[in-house]
């Protein structure tokens, strides 16, 4: 049997002719070419941003700082982009101001968290703060498990102001060996009144900036 007329008419016009074919060719290319080139941007992202994990874990302050650089050139054009609209919706400019004061005034009132001489030294130390601050947290978990949600709601907010001190220890770490002695000389009569690392508000401030 044939299909009806209108039947006929309607299957010719769906079939796309040879001018939209070659569109839709080329818009499936130009898709592909995108999702490859994305996969392989998000994998150059990947691959800095543990270079300067691993860098950083090592001791290598200047491979970390060289990686970071590398990290932030490979980032997708798209998700700069993203992340400049955010920046202004989210007052962005005037947080980072504020965070950038308080971090200034930790570090310039306080005595470095940590004391080694070498850097291998200073690394280990730095990842016992954070091994502790992974320890609060955990603990905070099981107690919230637990049905203990106070005592859990306690840890965290510990926990988060040790993760202000930790960003504090990053930039401690990089200032000169004289410097570094010179603030934990200066202990003597340090005040704590304005201090950033005795207010509970500027340690969470610290927190959320350190990342």
């Amino acid at each position: 049997m044939h299909a009806p007329a209108r039947s006929r008419r309607a299957l010719r016009t769906k079939r796309p002719n040879l001018t939209q074919k070659v569109v839709l060719t080329r818009q499936v290319r130009e898709k592909t070419k995108k999702s490859i080139d994305g996969a392989v941007a998000l994998e150059r992202v990947r691959e800095t941003r543990d270079a300067m994990q691993h860098a950083f874990e090592s001791g290598d302050v200047k491979g970390a700082l060289a990686a970071a650089e590398e990290w932030l050139v490979a980032m997708p054009p798209n998700v700069l982009a993203e992340a400049s609209v955010k920046i202004i919706s989210k007052d962005v400019v005037r947080r980072f101001k504020a965070f950038v004061d308080a971090q200034n005034q930790a570090i310039a009132e306080n005595p470095p968290l940590v004391s080694g001489d070498t850097p291998e030294e200073k690394c280990r130390q730095y990842l016992q703060l954070v091994g502790e601050a992974e320890a609060l947290w955990s603990d905070a978990a099981l107690l919230f498990d637990a049905g203990r949600f106070a005592r859990a709601t306690s840890l965290a907010i510990s926990c988060i102001e040790e993760v202000g001190k930790i960003g504090i220890v990053r930039f401690q770490m990089l200032l000169p060996d004289d410097r570094r002695k010179q603030l934990g000389a200066n202990l003597t009569g340090r005040r704590t009144r304005g201090n950033p690392l005795y207010s509970h508000r500027k340690k969470h401030l610290l927190a959320a900036g350190a990342g």
